[in-house]
């Protein structure tokens, strides 16, 4: 599993970015299997549901038999149809899209080609597993764009990181934010962007993009490494006595 995805643990925001990517492993299955809910029973039904929706546009849609565009959008009736939105309407589910804390989707109401019926269709705006060739990202000329992003993920990956660099895994991208609380933060240094020919993306929802080189950021990229205490791991810079 990637590692930069928050996991299970002790932090209460290691919760919010759970990997649902390899939980359905049942060849031919039509239903989600209930492993997973069991990670998610704590959480408000609106969170499961968002999790849910961004499992499938991001990675479960061919498994669960909904169509995505090349663009990334797929039918929101479509979706409902699965079991776990039974009995919520889609005022509740066009909410939840909506007002999503992390922004990861985009709504739209437009004409379906194919019926001639304006129909609402929703789309992950990052975070795909598998290929989405319309999906518009902005490309980021000037580096000061990317002087101050960050990387999350849990202190346990920090040697691997150290000796292998960022892997993008099995998504498309390496993802990188601009503020928030990490266990371990990761700042590829903007220095070397130009020079190595590194190019950054930003999505929708303003999270930065790359897929550095072969997939791979290497370490000489980072400006600085700290845990959860503020302690510094790694630094780029020369450190004072």
């Amino acid at each position: 599993k990637g590692h930069y995805d928050r996991r299970e643990g002790n932090n209460k925001n290691d919760l919010l970015d759970i990997d649902l990517s390899n939980a359905y492993t049942e060849p031919g299955s039509k239903s989600l299997e209930p492993i997973v809910y069991k990670k998610l029973i704590k959480e408000d039904q609106n969170v499961r549901l968002s999790k849910f929706i961004s499992y499938i546009l991001r990675h479960g849609a061919r498994k669960e038999g909904i169509t995505i565009r090349s663009d990334g959008y797929a039918r929101l009736d479509e979706l409902m149809k699965l079991s776990q939105f039974e009995s919520i309407s889609l005022g509740k589910i066009k909410n939840i899209i909506k007002n999503d804390a992390k922004q990861r989707f985009n709504l739209i109401k437009e004409v379906d080609h194919n019926t001639g019926t304006a129909m609402w269709w929703v789309r992950a705006n990052q975070g795909h597993s598998f290929e989405v060739k319309d999906l518009k990202l902005e490309n980021i000329t000037d580096p000061a764009q990317i002087s101050n992003i960050f990387h999350e993920t849990h202190s346990r990956n920090w040697q691997s990181i150290k000796s292998k660099g960022l892997l993008r895994m099995y998504r498309n991208h390496i993802h990188f934010c601009g503020a928030g609380n990490a266990v371990s933060d990761l700042f590829p240094n903007s220095i070397y962007y130009q020079t190595d020919g590194i190019e950054f993306y930003k999505a929708a929802n303003n999270v930065i993009l790359t897929t550095g080189r072969g997939g791979v950021l290497h370490p000489r990229f980072f400006l600085k490494v700290v845990d959860k205490t503020g302690k510094v791991l790694y630094s780029a810079e020369p450190q004072g006595d």
